[in-house]
């Protein structure tokens, strides 16, 4: 039996549930909250980088396109590119609803291979893409390729110190052996025998060794959401009751700060070391 690959895989479950990705951040679920406060971080930290009116930036693994139309509304010069065909035309619609598309280019393209001139870009934001890539490491360093010298770069990774790790015996270190049969067996249930995608979890000390490895200083770290609230991979709560609970570890979390460790999205915003040129 041929084994799929990676890349191929993770197109072809992206083209599947391209609505999906679309709609996940208009949602009611505790999923979709996380999603908002996630970009809600993201575009905080772009705003507080005043870029100069007309500053290059690049959304890699745009989606749906919806960070990149928020930055192109701030005035930037933006690029975005996704591997999956897909999401490239959802992205494109997101920007014709928006009267965006004449200020964007988009571009179907792998993270670890971008088309772009080196140093040609002072911002690189990419939500959402490290957990499907099998050698992250190989995209973080065209990103920092790409990204001037003191540019930026707004990352995020799935946080593998998130809550449900601690909760769920499926997420348990110690079943690690039995996991890829068990997440195997449960894309087969969901998706049907095609959807052979992995996602990758990481800590934030790897999100932090990948950056260094490449380039770049971390400056500010965050996590936003908590859960997926799960037992065994299925799902505990309404979406009404997981979104009651997220928001009361919400605030716990700001009383009890080591609380915030656990949460489901890990983000940084980190500067390309070197001084710009002119």
């Amino acid at each position: 039996m041929t084994e799929t690959n990676p890349q191929v895989a993770v197109d072809e479950h992206f083209d599947r549930r391209s609505d999906y990705w679309r709609d996940v951040y208009g949602g009611d679920s505790a999923e979709s909250l996380a999603y908002r406060e996630r970009m809600e971080t993201a575009l905080a930290w772009v705003d507080q980088l005043n870029l100069p009116a007309g500053a290059s930036a690049l959304d890699v693994g745009c989606g749906a396109g919806l960070m990149t139309v928020e930055l192109a509304a701030r005035g930037m010069r933006v690029s975005a590119c996704d591997s999956s065909p897909e999401m490239v035309r959802q992205a494109q619609q997101t920007a014709e609803a928006r009267g965006l598309a004449a200020t964007v280019q988009f571009v179907r393209a792998d993270a670890g291979e971008l088309p772009f001139r080196s140093a040609s870009t002072g911002l690189v934001v990419a939500l959402g893409l490290i957990p499907w890539l099998p050698e992250p490491q190989r995209a973080v360093n065209e990103m920092a390729r790409v990204v001037e010298p003191g540019g930026w770069l707004i990352l995020t990774a799935d946080n593998a110190l998130r809550l449900n790790v601690l909760t769920d015996p499926s997420e348990n270190q110690l079943l690690a052996p039995l996991r890829p049969v068990y997440r195997a067996l449960e894309r087969w249930r969901r998706h049907g025998a095609h959807a052979t995608a992995r996602y990758y979890r990481h800590r934030p000390s790897q999100v932090r060794q990948m950056l260094r490895a490449a380039g770049f200083q971390p400056k500010l770290e965050a996590t936003v959401g908590f859960g997926p609230f799960t037992f065994m991979g299925r799902h505990l709560l309404s979406d009404k009751r997981s979104v009651a609970l997220t928001r009361r570890l919400e605030a716990l979390a700001e009383r009890h700060p080591r609380l915030r460790r656990h949460g489901w999205h890990f983000l940084v915003s980190a500067q390309r070391v070197g001084e710009r040129s002119g």
